[in-house]
């Protein structure tokens, strides 16, 4: 449905009223993939704020899950952001 900024607000509030779900990863990643889509689909004068927006989340993402089994996906779509945002990746 494309909602992306109301999927951010459902993943966040998820994450804030159930710090403990088994459902932390998922929500993680979908706050990131979210946001890159985001960031894409976005009038060029915004996209370069949103998708530094998106790889705050990205990093986020892996710094708490290292070993994920996403981690590769979500590098292919980091690889995608214009360079002078994903230069700034870990």
């Amino acid at each position: 449905m494309e909602e992306y900024k109301a999927a951010v607000t459902t993943y966040r509030n998820l994450l804030k009223d159930f710090p403990g779900s088994r459902y932390r990863e998922e929500a993680m990643l979908n706050i990131f993939k979210s946001m890159y889509f985001y960031a894409e689909r976005s009038v060029p004068s915004k996209q370069q704020e949103r998708f530094r927006d998106a790889l705050d989340a990205y990093n986020a993402f892996v710094a708490s899950y290292p070993e994920s089994r996403f981690i590769k996906s979500i590098r292919n779509l980091r690889d995608n952001m214009p360079v002078e945002v994903s230069s700034a990746a870990i």
